[in-house]
This record gives structure tokens, sequence and C-alpha cells, in this order.
């Protein structure tokens, strides 16, 4: 049985060239002893703790004079052991682009797994949405929505086997200086056999308001899982809420309300504190409806979603383009309500398990 996540043009197992890509050379994440991290992190002191999210926690960590966050996985039983995972970090760290966060090092030590990436000043756009003084204006709401998805298609469309994120939420949004979005946590579902549930199951609080509904009821999963999630997002940029306030989550609150927006009523609707552009706000809402009230294989894909975005692609034409660009189709979309439109994740990681990285020209990331 062909596998439901390979590309039907295979090619070599590395990242595809994007025009987003920039083509400096890298050297391949550092290894660090546990006691190196250890040490950094002040033995994992919850003084230096970040965030947590469903594989770990996260903390701030200082290496040869910098900052880093330094993420501490979960082990759980179906953690990648010894040489398997050694293989998955090689893998996550040869994927690049401006939009998504750079693996810089890793440690394998027997139960102690811990990953090393760039610590971000300004933090999460959770962050910024909720917990700082300073309103984030329209443009870099839109430009964060735009970033994001790019990032996102790279993950779905670039590579030769596609890599479901499946923990997209506000929190792993990271801001550079610019407030330029950087998707972190984009691998870690490769590193655990049975990662969905993780996430699924979690009981940090707002992030099951993330993940698909559909997904949580079939425990069957695809890109369009990623796709609900980002409309999750969606809803936080244009509305300013929180994903659960006042005990209801976003999504529930959204759906009673937007179809009043999608008529440009927006007052009731949209984050009170913003000035904005009209036609690039119902560009975003119809968006964020098109990602969240579909079954699974009628939401469109990530690629025609940011086409919408930037008004490539009108609203009518991305709703009637739903479903039918997604590269390799999975069995049953016919039926939307099949639930074997998703793949099985198991079988969706497997075909890029094992595979020897090596550098390749172009694609790199700044």
């Amino acid at each position: 049985m062909a596998r439901s996540w390979e590309k039907e043009s295979r090619g070599t197992m590395f990242s595809k060239p994007s025009p987003e890509l920039n083509p400096s050379k890298s050297i391949g994440p550092r290894k660090y002893s546990y006691q190196q991290l250890a040490d950094a992190t002040n033995h994992f002191s919850n003084n230096h703790l970040l965030g947590e999210g469903g594989f770990g926690q996260v903390y701030k960590g200082l290496l040869d004079g910098e900052y880093y966050a330094i993420k501490k996985l979960k082990n759980f039983p179906d953690l990648q052991s010894g040489g398997k995972l050694q293989d998955e970090i090689m893998v996550v760290s040869s994927v690049r682009h401006k939009n998504l966060v750079k693996l810089l090092g890793y440690c394998n030590e027997g139960a102690n797994k811990l990953l090393v990436f760039k610590y971000f000043h300004n933090k999460s756009l959770s962050s910024q949405l909720h917990k700082s003084d300073q309103n984030l204006d329209w443009q870099k709401r839109m430009n964060i929505a735009k970033g994001t998805a790019r990032g996102l298609e790279y993950l779905h469309e670039h590579c030769d086997v596609r890599i479901i994120h499946l923990d997209i939420k506000s929190d792993n949004i990271l801001l550079d200086d610019e407030f330029k979005p950087k998707l972190a946590d984009f691998g870690l579902a490769r590193f655990f056999s049975n990662a969905a549930t993780h996430i699924s199951e979690s009981k940090i609080i707002g992030t099951r308001v993330y993940v698909d509904p559909f997904a949580i009821e079939t425990r069957q999963y695809s890109d369009k899982s990623d796709i609900y999630s980002f409309g999750v997002i969606l809803l936080e940029l244009v509305t300013g809420r929180m994903p659960i306030e006042n005990g209801v989550d976003i999504v529930k609150w959204a759906k009673s309300r937007i179809k009043k927006a999608l008529n440009r009523e927006f007052a009731a609707f949209v984050d009170s504190t913003l000035r904005f552009d009209h036609t690039e706000m119902y560009r975003m809402i119809f968006c964020a409806d098109a990602c969240i009230s579909n079954s699974p294989n009628l939401r469109p894909s990530i690629k025609k979603i940011l086409q919408a975005l930037e008004g490539i692609l009108s609203p009518d034409e991305l709703s009637s383009q739903k479903g039918l660009d997604n590269g390799v189709r999975t069995r049953g979309t016919e039926d939307p309500s099949s639930a074997s439109c998703y793949s099985n994740l198991s079988e969706s990681l497997e075909p890029i398990r094992g595979v020897q990285v090596q550098d390749r020209p172009g694609g790199q990331e700044e």
C-alpha cells in the first residue's frame, strides 16, 4: 500500500529550495552535554522557565555568554531512543526557512533529551497579544499571519515528505526583534510515536482549543489538522481574545458571531483597539472561517490561505478551490464525513525516519 504522505515525485530526502530561503551555509546543530544545559538553566530552575507545551518545558539558559531557549523533552514511553532520535534530530535540523525556528543544538544522553533554540526577546505571539502592555497593531498582526502561513506552507509543500506540525498555537509562534514570526516546535511530533495523543490530552490550559475536533474524535491526523489550528490563530489575531476567556473557548465564541463579521459587521467581533484596513480584515476573517468551519477535506491548503491573505485569491476563489490542491490526496476524500480522509500519524511519519541528512545548497535559513 502506498504511503499517503509520500510525494509523487520523490527525488532526494532533503527540503526543496524555496524563494523564502537564505543560502547561508550551516554546520548543523551543536551537541551539548546534559551538565552544560543544566548549568545554563541553574539546573532547570522554575525561575528560568519560559513555558510548557505538550512535549516538554522550555527554559531560558545562558551558553557562551548568550541566552538560548532550551527545551527539555518529556520522557514519555513513546519518545524515540538512541540512534532513532538522533536521526530525527538531524532531519529536523535540516529544515530551514526564515519563518521557522532553527534547531541550534541538542543533548541526547540516556533519558535526558534536550533541544537548543535561539531565544527571542519578544517571546511569543501569545505573550504579545495577551500579556504585553503594548498593543500589536493591525499591520503587525497581518504580517504575523502571512509569515506563519509561509512557514507552514514550507512544511506542507516544500519538503519531500510533508511535516505535520500538530501543535500550532500562539505560544509556538515566536517573534523576532522586528516582530517577524518564527514557527517553533515544528519537528517535535517526529520524536514521539504517539505525539498527537500528548497534544490532544494535554492538561495545559488552552492547548486543546487548537486541536481539530475531528482529529480528536477519530484520532487520525493530516495537514488539515494544522489548517484548523491556524484558523484558531487567525481568530486570536482578529479578536484579541485568549484561547479560553471567561470559561469560553475562542472557537465557540466566534462561531455564533462570525456570520455578522462576514457581512462586514465587525464591531462585535474585531478587537476594539485596532485600526485596520477593512478589506484585509474581511480576508482574514474569511480565511479563519474556512479553516475552522469545514470538514477536513474541504479546508483549503495553507498555500491557498496565504494567497487569500495576500489578496492574490479573492474569498470567492478560495471558497471554490477548497480541498482541490492538496498535493497528495488521502483516501476517502470524496466523502466529507469520512474519517479516512485523514492519514494515521504513524504512517505519515514513517517514510522519513532514519534518513541520512547532508547539507544542500540553497536550503538554508538566514
